[in-house]
């Protein structure tokens, strides 16, 4: 087991005899998995495929689910489906959350397969999964894992207002 993690740290650069205090703010970046498409003309400049979340929103209205792409601001855009049960939709979260995408006025919104995640809408990253890891590389699969929690069983939203 020790044999192997050095040779983890060693194909990372990390010396693993170094205090771990010396270590803090390395950037380790992650490769691209074997699932993913080779670079083709819809990759961006990280060589990761881009998405049209535009596209995956279609999917999803497709299959009967609530799904609208919200612009936070600052080019920024996020896919939004399962809506809240609770008016106004606005003020409650949505049961799914894609993204970070971005968006420009006259072209669709994109999201870069490098650090696409779904899961509930939540500033909690912890709860999101990269679609990478999940081996979703196509709007269809994408469309797939964002329906799947969109039909999760969720609690309602809390109501109550100080």
């Amino acid at each position: 087991m020790v044999v192997t993690l050095t040779g983890w740290f060693d194909e990372l650069g990390i010396d693993p005899v170094r205090p771990v205090t010396e270590l803090t703010g390395r950037v380790v970046t992650t490769a691209r998995t074997a699932a993913e498409p080779p670079p083709d003309e819809r990759c961006g400049p990280e060589g990761f495929a881009e998405v049209d979340l535009d596209r995956v929103a279609d999917l999803v209205r497709a299959a009967g689910v609530d799904c609208v792409i919200d612009t936070p601001g600052g080019g920024v855009a996020v896919l939004l489906a399962g809506a809240p049960t609770v008016e106004p939709a606005w003020a409650f979260p949505w049961a799914v959350q894609l993204g970070p995408g971005r968006f420009a006025w006259d072209a669709p919104a994109i999201g870069s397969l490098r650090d696409l995640r779904v899961g509930p809408d939540t500033p909690d990253l912890r709860r999101t999964v990269l679609l990478r890891e999940l081996g979703a590389v196509t709007e269809e699969q994408i469309a797939a894992a964002v329906l799947t929690q969109a039909r999760l069983p969720r609690p309602a939203p809390d109501t109550a207002r100080d």
